[in-house]
C-alpha cells in the first residue's frame, strides 16, 4: 500500500505568523515617516499579542520574542 501524503511540518507556528502579520500592518500604519527602532517594534508586537489573547505566559513571551527578531531581521535592524 502506498503511504498517505502527510502535510509538511511548518517551521513556524501559526500564532507566530499571525502575530508578525498584525505587527507588520501596525508598523506600516504608524511609522510612515521614519524607520521604527527595536523598542518601537517591541511595543507594537506586545500590543498585537494582547489582541490575540494568548493565555499561556511562556508561549506568549516566546512568540513575542520570535516575532520581534523576525521583524527586525526583515527590516535589517539586526543581522
Amino acid at each position: 500500500m502506498a503511504k498517505p501524503n502527510t502535510p509538511e511540518v511548518q517551521s513556524r507556528p501559526k500564532v507566530l505568523d499571525v502575530l508578525i502579520s498584525i505587527a507588520e500592518q501596525a508598523l506600516s500604519f504608524r511609522y510612515t515617516e521614519r524607520q521604527p527602532t527595536m523598542v518601537d517594534i517591541g511595543r507594537i508586537v506586545i500590543a498585537a499579542s494582547r489582541v490575540l489573547h494568548i493565555r499561556d505566559l511562556d508561549e506568549r513571551i516566546s512568540c513575542e520574542n520570535s516575532a520581534v527578531l523576525a521583524i527586525a531581521k526583515q527590516r535589517n535592524l539586526i543581522s
